[in-house]
């Protein structure tokens, strides 16, 4: 059964990329590489391992190429500590001392990324060098409830801005998270054997990050002079920064395995003006519009994942396909500093700015040929 499948897949592998690659996809017979007596990736017997040398465990086809894509589907959630909207109130707590009712916050949402790379099989010491990027920009709304009051609190600063001696409530409001994420990774890497059912890939490399983030708030203030007001917070920022990971595959046979990795990096961040607007509701007071000075800052990132993968080699190992799923986890330290910039408005200085997260399923397809 595994034979016939593999013949299918391996016929339509030929006649796709005979018309992608043309003539230089399989080299003359002259120079055609030999099959190896081990289809690296797959499980090994102990007598195929060689004391004091740990074998390498990439992919290895036999065509001259020595190149894989990679593309993955991303379904993740983020989510940013200091990002919570405020209290609510089901009766104005300026006229009755009311308590709060509940809490308005952005709720959990998974939303849809993706990946790609592209990726060398080196002939110096078997090692690998992959280049990916990494795309997540989304925009997540939060309605007020209806007939309910809420503090006009732009994270810490008023959003009412010079007026701080009346308590100024939203009756209505619409509240707008922001985000762009783009990550480029160029990592250098090799996998060996461990054991005869046990891969590990160490790697590092550098990695590129821009991050963009602006949260909006639009609606009516209780006796505001001048519905409906707007306020946003916006931050833009770049890093760059060393990156080192170690992952590992446990060969299940049939080419099933279970796989899993770890990552962290260390990033220069440069944070491009920390914008904080407001539009006053006194009459005769000017609008709030505040930048603050560019900042650096040195951020951590951390990443983990694991799950299930599936490869198969085709055509004599002239290529090689492999699919897999992951339930990913990611971390960037202290990147509210639109949280930070809005409590120094108040006095708050010093306040630690809050993590951003991502979370959430990582569905890849990797071609080597």
């Amino acid at each position: 059964m595994k034979r016939n499948i593999s013949m299918i897949a391996c016929s339509l592998v030929v006649l796709f990329s005979g018309s992608l690659f043309g003539d230089a996809a399989v080299a003359p017979a002259s120079k055609k590489k030999q099959t190896m007596p081990v289809n690296q990736g797959e499980p090994m017997n102990s007598s195929q391992m060689v004391a004091g040398y740990n074998h390498p465990a990439r992919v290895n086809t036999t065509s001259d190429w020595d190149m894989f894509l990679t593309a993955s589907y991303t379904y993740w959630d983020v989510q940013e500590e200091g990002m919570e909207i405020g209290p609510l109130f089901t009766s104005s707590p300026a006229a009755s001392n009311a308590q709060p009712s509940g809490s308005l916050v952005f709720e959990d949402a998974y939303r849809s990324g993706f990946k790609v790379g592209l990726g060398w099989n080196t002939p110096f010491d078997d090692w690998v060098v992959t280049a990916e990027y990494t795309w997540f920009h989304h925009a997540i709304d939060k309605g007020q409830p209806a007939n309910t009051f809420l503090t006009s609190n732009f994270l810490q600063a008023k959003t009412t801005p010079f007026d701080y001696t009346t308590e100024d409530l939203f009756t209505t409001s619409s509240h707008k998270w922001k985000i762009d994420l783009d990550v480029v990774d160029v990592m250098l890497s090799r996998p060996f054997y461990q054991g005869t059912r046990l891969t590990i890939n160490p790697s590092f490399g550098l990695k590129g990050i821009l991050l963009n983030q602006k949260y909006t708030v639009t609606g009516n203030v209780s006796g505001g002079a001048f519905n409906p007001t707007k306020a946003h917070g916006k931050t833009d920022s770049w890093a760059v920064g060393p990156s080192f990971g170690m992952g590992g595959n446990f060969l299940l046979g049939a080419g099933f395995r279970m796989m899993g990795s770890m990552a962290g990096t260390l990033a220069f961040t440069r944070y491009n003006g920390i914008k904080y607007l407001a539009k006053s509701q006194a009459v005769g007071k000017p609008d709030l519009a505040l930048e603050h000075s560019a900042q650096n800052r040195v951020r951590a990132i951390g990443d983990a994942q694991a799950g299930f993968g599936w490869g198969m080699y085709l055509c004599d190992q002239q290529y090689h396909i492999d699919l897999s799923a992951t339930y990913e986890f990611q971390v960037y330290w202290n990147q509210n500093m639109i949280n930070w910039y809005s409590a120094s408005l108040i006095g708050l200085n010093g306040a630690s700015p809050g993590n951003l997260y991502f979370q959430g399923l990582t569905v890849n397809a990797t071609f080597d040929f």
